[in-house]
């Protein structure tokens, strides 16, 4: 027997929400590393930027 069209469009507004979710803490996580990225203790040297070349 096929899924009722109300529990059918439940799974699709669920799986819909949780991509929206995931995607959000994928853009959370990214802008954190970014900041973290700008941070002095991070920054790298002009002898270190010759050196990786």
């Amino acid at each position: 027997m096929l899924i009722p069209s109300t529990e059918a469009l439940l799974c699709v507004v669920l799986l819909l929400l949780g991509s929206v979710g995931l995607f959000a803490l994928f853009l959370a996580t990214d802008q954190n590393a970014v900041e973290e990225s700008q941070l002095p203790q991070h920054r790298l040297e002009r002898r270190d930027e010759e050196a990786a070349r």
